[in-house]
């Protein structure tokens, strides 16, 4: 699979889902995946790249592009 929105590892994402807030922190992009890093439960995650779209509310919206 290849990753349509161009996520990249220290990234970080907000959910566009509105009855949560969660910031998610890119640590790893791997076979179609992303692992990601909650920064508020501090839990890990693995979400489909294509997931990644800021358009859908079920998806997630960049809010800082790497640093690295």
């Amino acid at each position: 699979m290849n990753n349509p929105f161009n996520v990249k590892i220290g990234q970080l994402w907000s959910d566009n889902d509105k009855r949560t807030n969660r910031t998610l922190r890119i640590d790893k992009v791997e076979d179609g995946y992303a692992y990601a890093h909650c920064l508020e439960t501090k839990k890990n995650s693995r979400i489909r790249l294509d997931r990644f779209n800021e358009n859908r509310t079920t998806g997630y919206t960049l809010i800082e592009n790497a640093n690295i």
